[in-house]
C-alpha cells in the first residue's frame, strides 16, 4: 500500500486475476465473491468511479463480468483489458478522465505491476487486494456513502469515454473541439446552486486557480455580496450534459479573484479559457500547480454561449431578492462587527490592500460618498492625478445603487482622517489620521519611512512637495459639510432604508498614539451634533461605543479599537434594529 487516504479517492483501477475476482480466467474458471460485486455497486452509489486494467481476453472478461452479475460490466469505464503494460496504459486513463494519480487507487495482486504503475504514475495510490475488505468497512461510514445513488458521476465518464473514442477519427484536436459542438452557459443564480458551487470550491485541484478554499456559510457571505460578481458555467455538447462544472467570485472593488475553478471533467475543451476571455482578462495570482494556462490573447472560438440563458440568469440577481440587504460600510468597526451578523444578504464596504498593494479607505469617508455621486469623473480624474495616493476605488460605493433595508454605517472616518482641499478645484480629499498633516514637511521623513502611519504607499519628498503645492490641509471634516454629505446620503439612497450610525468612543484610551491623539473629544462634538440631526430623521438609529466601554481593559490598543466583548455587545444592539426593520416589513407585508 503506498500514499493511501481512502478519502481522497475518486477512481478504483482493478486488475481481474485473483483480484476481482478468484482464479485466472484464461486458465478456466473464476468465482467472485459476492462482497466485492456489492462492493462496485456501493462504489458507483457513492460516486466513485470504476475501471479495469487486466492482461487478459477483453471480450471474455466483460461477458464473464455480466454472468457474474447481469449489467455489471457497465459500471466499469475506460477499461484497458489487454496484454500491454500496465503503468502506461493507467497514465493514459488519467489524461483522458481529466483526473490525477493522488486520487486514484490502482488494486493488483501482482507486486511488479503495482511498482511499474507508480513509477510511471507518481503519487498514484496502490495496494494488493487485502485493501478490499477496508473498503466495503470504510464506505458506509464515509461522508460520500450513497452520495451519487442517480449515478450521475458514472454516466458523465461513459459520455467521456464516448467523446474520448471519437476524438481518436480526428488527426486534429482543434478541428475535434469545433465539430462537437461545445455550449457553454454563464448562470448567475448561484445561491440556488450553493451545494454544488460549495462541492467543487471544497475538492477541485487540477483546474482550481486560485485554490481558496471556504466552507458554505463564508461561500454563501461571498454570493450575496453585490461587490461580488459571481457565476456557475454548465457545458453541454454533443455527446451529452456536463452539469455544473465551473465558478468564479471577482470582487469588483478589491479587483480580487475569490474563486476560479473548473472541473477536470472539462479538461481540454478550453472552458477556462473561455471564461477568462469573457470576464476581461482581470489580474490574478494563480495558485500553481493547475492543469492548464491562462493566456491574454485566447478565447477558444469552438464554444458557443446560449446568451438568452445567460440574460435571464443574470437578471435573477444571485437568489438574494427575498433576503433582507444590508450594507455594512466603515472601517475596523464594522468588519468587527461582522462576524456576529448571520444571514440577510450582506455586503461590506471595508478598508482594503488595493491591487496596487497599498490601503484604501477613501470609500468610507462621507466626502469620497459625496463626491463619487456628485462630481463629474474628469474633475475625479484631476483630482487622484494631483493626488495619486487616492484611487478610482476611492469613490466606489453601491450605497446609491441597490435598495438596501439596512445601511449601517461608521464615522470613524470622518473623525479620524486628515481632509485636503484643492487649491484650485476646491474639491476635497481624506487621507491617513488628522494628526499628520501631509502638507506639513515636518512629517514628510514618517511618510517616507514609515514610521507615520501611510496606508503603505511608497511616498517621496518629490511627491509630498508637489503635493502641499496643489492642496491645503483642513483639519477633519468640517461639520457643516459632515451633516450635508449623511443629509444627501439619507434623502437619496434609493429604497428608504434604516440607517444605523456608528459614533466613536468619548472617553480616551490611557496609552493612545500620536495618530489617535485628541480624538475623544472630537467624537463627543460630533456625536452631539449627530444625535441632533437624527432627531427629525425616522429611519435613523443611533450606537454610541461609549455606552459599551466600562474600563480601559474594554480598549485593544487605541480609541478605536475595542475588545471582543464591547465588539459582540454593539453586534448585538446592531441585531435588535435589524430586527426592528424585519418586524417593521413583516408589518407593511401583512397590511398589504
Amino acid at each position: 500500500m503506498s500514499n493511501f487516504s481512502f478519502d481522497k479517492i475518486k477512481l478504483i483501477i482493478w486488475d481481474l486475476d485473483d483480484t476481482f475476482w478468484s482464479g485466472t480466467l484464461s486458465e478456466g474458471s473464476v468465482v467472485c465473491p459476492a462482497a466485492n460485486i456489492a462492493l462496485i455497486h456501493a462504489l458507483s452509489d457513492a460516486g466513485i468511479v470504476n475501471s479495469i486494467s487486466s492482461k487478459n481476453d477483453s471480450d471474455k472478461s466483460l461477458a464473464e463480468l455480466e454472468k457474474i452479475d447481469p449489467g455489471l460490466s457497465s459500471y466499469f469505464v475506460f477499461n484497458n483489458i489487454n496484454w500491454d503494460e500496465k503503468g502506461s496504459q493507467i497514465k493514459d486513463k488519467l489524461s483522458k478522465m481529466g483526473l490525477r494519480a493522488e486520487n486514484t487507487l490502482f488494486i493488483d495482486d501482482n507486486e511488479r505491476n503495482l511498482e511499474e504503475a507508480t513509477f510511471h504514475n507518481p503519487g498514484l495510490m496502490t495496494s494488493t487486494p487485502d485493501i478490499i475488505q477496508e473498503l466495503i468497512n470504510y464506505l458506509p461510514n464515509s461522508s460520500v456513502f450513497n452520495k451519487d445513488l442517480s449515478h450521475s458521476r458514472l454516466d458523465q465518464y461513459k459520455m467521456l469515454e464516448t467523446k474520448a473514442i471519437a476524438s481518436e477519427n480526428y488527426s486534429s484536436n482543434e478541428q475535434f473541439l469545433y465539430d462537437s459542438n461545445i455550449l457553454v452557459d454563464i448562470c448567475f443564480d448561484c445561491i440556488g446552486q450553493i451545494d454544488r458551487i460549495a462541492e467543487m470550491v471544497a475538492r477541485t485541484n487540477q483546474l482550481n486557480f486560485t485554490k481558496n478554499r471556504v466552507d458554505k456559510a463564508e461561500l454563501e457571505k461571498q454570493l450575496l455580496n453585490d461587490w461580488n460578481r459571481c457565476a456557475y458555467i454548465t457545458v453541454r455538447d454533443k455527446f451529452g450534459d456536463y452539469g455544473i462544472v465551473g465558478f468564479f467570485c471577482y470582487n469588483r472593488m478589491e479587483k480580487k479573484m475569490e474563486h476560479f475553478l473548473f472541473s477536470c471533467r472539462i479538461l481540454g475543451m478550453g472552458v477556462e479559457q473561455y471564461i477568462y476571455s469573457r470576464m476581461g482578462y482581470p489580474d490574478f495570482e494563480i495558485a500553481e500547480p493547475v492543469a492548464s494556462k491562462l493566456s491574454k490573447e485566447g478565447s477558444s472560438p469552438w464554444i458557443s454561449e446560449d446568451t438568452g440563458k445567460t440574460a435571464s440568469s443574470q437578471v435573477s440577481g444571485g437568489g438574494a431578492s427575498n433576503r433582507l440587504r444590508i450594507l455594512l460600510k466603515g472601517p475596523c468597526d464594522l468588519s468587527a462587527i461582522e462576524q456576529y451578523l448571520i444571514g440577510g444578504s450582506l455586503t461590506t464596504e471595508f478598508n482594503f490592500v488595493n491591487n496596487k498593494g497599498f490601503i484604501t479607505t477613501g470609500q468610507n469617508h462621507s466626502i469620497h460618498i459625496f463626491e463619487g455621486k456628485e462630481i463629474y469623473k474628469d474633475d475625479l480624474a484631476s483630482i487622484m492625478a494631483d493626488a495619486p495616493f487616492i484611487i478610482p476605488e476611492d469613490f466606489q460605493t453601491l450605497l446609491f445603487d441597490n435598495k438596501y433595508h439596512i445601511i449601517c454605517y461608521s464615522l470613524l472616518a470622518d473623525c479620524h482622517a486628515g481632509v485636503y482641499r484643492h487649491k484650485d478645484s476646491g474639491l476635497m480629499i481624506s487621507f491617513g489620521s488628522v494628526n499628520f498633516d501631509l502638507t506639513d514637511e515636518k512629517n514628510w521623513e514618517g511618510y517616507i519611512n514609515g514610521t507615520v502611519p501611510n496606508h503603505f504607499y511608497p511616498f517621496t519628498e518629490e511627491l509630498l512637495r508637489d503635493f502641499k503645492s496643489k492642496w491645503e490641509f483642513i483639519g477633519t471634516t468640517p461639520y457643516e459639510v459632515l451633516l450635508y454629505n449623511l443629509e444627501y446620503m439619507y434623502e437619496n439612497a434609493p429604497g428608504s432604508p434604516t440607517f444605523i450610525l456608528l459614533l466613536g468612543s468619548e472617553i480616551d484610551y490611557d496609552g493612545e498614539s500620536a495618530e489617535f491623539a485628541d480624538h475623544a473629544k472630537r467624537h463627543a462634538e460630533v456625536n452631539r451634533l449627530i444625535e441632533d440631526f437624527a432627531k427629525d430623521k425616522p429611519r435613523i438609529r443611533l450606537i454610541n461605543f461609549t455606552d459599551y466601554i466600562h474600563s480601559q481593559e474594554d480598549f485593544e490598543d487605541s480609541i478605536n479599537h475595542f475588545s471582543r466583548r464591547v465588539y459582540y455587545d454593539v453586534a448585538t444592539k446592531t441585531v435588535e434594529y435589524i430586527n426592528e426593520k424585519v418586524q417593521s416589513l413583516i408589518s407593511g407585508a401583512n397590511q398589504n
